[in-house]
């Protein structure tokens, strides 16, 4: 990334990704350990210039048996409610 912003002036911007299951192919059964067709999380992502022109793509396997989600819910704003607007009797 060094080089994109340094040398050539790209100006990154977000990335945009997916997890999903998948299955392993060969190479990814053989650097896993895993045996083809192996159930495997699959993350692939790109990531863009702040023109939304894509620069990277980014495809991982992941063993599944390694893997754990930690997600976090925060609670909602409390929800005021507007007293309802009387309309006027024409």
């Amino acid at each position: 990334f060094d080089v994109l912003v340094g040398r050539y002036g790209v100006q990154l911007g977000g990335s945009v990704g997916e997890l999903r299951v998948g299955y392993a192919s060969a190479r990814q059964a053989e650097l896993l350990g895993r045996t083809t067709n192996d159930p495997v999380l699959l993350v692939e992502k790109v990531i863009s210039t702040q023109q939304e022109q894509p620069v990277l793509l980014s495809e991982i396997a992941y063993n599944p048996h390694g893997v754990a989600l930690r997600f976090q819910v925060d609670a909602p704003e409390p929800v005021t409610r507007q007293p309802a607007k009387r309309r006027s009797p024409h």
